[in-house]
C-alpha cells in the first residue's frame, strides 16, 4: 500500500471519529442539558432537572446527588463541582483545599450554597462537633438530601455507628462493616438504617473527636410529633428554646398525650426535666440521681421524650379524689401515704405515677422518705 494511500485512510479514520464524536455530543445533548467532564468524575443534569455524577468517589455508575430537580447549569472542576439552579442560587461541592467551595471548609459531600442564598429562603449552617464515645444529635434544617451516606460523607470515617430510634425498634448503620451494618442489624432484630430526617434525634459513637458541618434552609414546619412511648427527636428551628417552651409546644401539638418526661444526653451524663412534678421537684430528683437538670434544648442536640396518653397535665384533678367525693383533701393523701408505707401497688394513685421517678434512693421500691417527699408534692400542687 502506498504512502499516499496510507494517509487517505487515516485522513478518512479522523474523520469518522469526528463525526462520531459529533454524533455522540448531539445525542447527550438531546438526553440531558448540561454535561461537564471534570479531572476523575462527570457530572450530568438530566432533562427532568436532576444532578447525577460519576467516576472518582462517586462510583463507576451515574449516583444521582441530592433529590432536587432544579438544576440548570453544572461544571465540574479537578476535585469540586459548581452547578446553578433555575432560580439563580449558585452551589458548590467537592474538595475545598484552595477555597474552590468559598466557604472556609475543606471538603463538602454534597451541594452548599454560596451565592445568591437568600433569593431561595433562609441558608442555615448546623455545625457539630462529636466527641469521642457516645453523643445524642439532631439535625434542625433542611438538607436537599436524607441519606446516611450523603449526611455524614468522609466523616464516616470517624464513626463506629450510628443509631435511631423509630417506630419502637432500633435502626443502625455500621460504616466500617462491608454491608454498612446489615447482617448485624438481623441478626438482632434491628432495621438497618439509611435516612435520617430533620427533627429526628440519632445517636453517633465516634472514634475520636471531629467537627462537621451541614448546609441546608430554614424548616418552614417546626412541630415535634410524638407517639405514645418513648420518641427520640430534635428541634426543627436552629435556635435554643427554653425546656419550658419545648414542653409547652409539645403539649400544643399533641393534645392527647401527656409528657412524663424529657432527657438529654449532656457532658458524658443524662439531664432531665419533669413537666409533671415541676422544676422544684426535678432538682431534687435530678441531685439525688447525680443528673442535671435540662434548662434548654440547643440546635443539633436529640433528646428523648415519654409521652403517654390518658394523663391530665395534673394527676390530682383525675386520680388524686380516692375516696370519690368530688374534692381532694387530707383523707386522700394520708390513704396514698398508707399505700406507699405498704408498699403496695395502686394503679390509679397520684403516688404511684409520681413514684416511678421518685425512687429518691434508688432501692427500687417507695419508703418513707419518698412517701413524704411525694406528698409535699401533691399538697403544694393540690394548693
Amino acid at each position: 500500500m502506498g504512502e499516499e494511500m496510507k494517509r487517505i485512510l487515516l485522513i478518512a479514520f479522523m474523520v469518522g471519529l469526528a463525526i462520531i464524536a459529533l454524533l455522540s455530543s448531539q445525542l447527550i445533548a438531546l438526553a440531558t442539558p448540561q454535561i461537564s467532564v471534570g479531572f476523575a468524575h462527570t457530572v450530568m443534569i438530566k432533562e427532568d432537572g436532576t444532578l447525577w455524577a460519576w467516576g472518582g468517589e462517586y462510583g463507576n455508575s451515574p449516583t444521582q446527588i441530592g433529590t432536587d430537580s432544579d438544576w440548570a447549569y453544572v461544571s465540574a472542576g479537578m476535585g469540586h463541582t459548581v452547578a446553578i439552579k433555575k432560580d439563580g442560587t449558585l452551589w458548590a461541592w467537592g474538595c475545598n483545599i484552595s477555597g474552590e467551595l468559598g466557604d472556609g471548609t475543606a471538603w463538602e459531600t454534597l451541594p452548599i450554597c454560596i451565592l445568591n442564598c437568600g433569593e431561595q429562603g433562609g441558608n442555615e449552617s448546623l455545625t457539630f462537633n462529636p466527641q469521642c464515645g457516645w453523643n445524642l444529635l439532631s439535625i434542625c434544617v433542611e438538607t436537599p438530601y436524607t441519606s446516611v451516606k450523603d449526611i455524614f460523607g468522609n466523616n464516616l470515617d470517624h464513626i463506629n455507628s450510628i443509631w435511631k430510634w423509630k417506630s419502637n425498634n432500633w435502626a443502625v448503620y455500621i460504616p466500617q462493616m462491608p454491608d454498612g451494618g446489615k447482617a448485624y442489624a438481623q441478626a438482632k432484630g434491628f432495621d438497618i438504617l439509611t435516612e435520617i430526617n430533620p427533627g429526628e434525634g440519632f445517636w453517633i459513637n465516634a472514634q475520636q473527636d471531629f467537627q462537621m458541618e451541614i448546609q441546608g434552609q430554614s424548616i418552614e414546619d417546626t412541630g415535634i410529633s410524638l407517639s405514645d412511648g418513648w420518641n427520640l427527636v430534635g428541634l426543627k428551628a436552629n435556635e435554643s428554646i427554653s425546656i419550658t417552651e419545648v414542653v409547652n409546644k409539645i403539649k400544643t401539638e399533641n393534645e392527647d398525650l401527656s409528657i412524663v418526661s424529657v432527657w438529654k444526653w449532656e457532658d458524658g451524663k443524662w439531664a432531665v426535666y419533669l413537666p409533671q412534678a415541676g422544676k422544684e421537684a426535678t432538682e431534687a430528683y435530678a441531685e439525688n440521681k447525680g443528673f442535671s437538670v435540662i434548662e434548654n434544648i440547643n440546635p443539633g442536640e436529640g433528646f428523648w421524650v415519654n409521652a403517654v396518653s390518658g394523663l391530665q397535665t395534673s394527676f390530682l384533678p383525675k386520680y388524686g379524689d380516692i375516696f370519690t367525693d368530688g374534692k381532694v383533701d387530707l383523707k386522700d393523701l394520708l390513704y396514698t401515704l398508707k399505700l406507699l408505707i405498704e408498699e403496695k401497688e395502686a394503679v390509679e394513685t397520684p403516688a404511684t405515677l409520681l413514684g416511678i421517678v421518685f425512687d429518691i434512693n434508688g432501692d427500687n421500691k417507695i419508703g418513707m422518705e419518698e412517701a413524704v417527699f411525694i406528698l409535699k408534692s401533691l399538697a403544694k400542687e393540690n394548693n
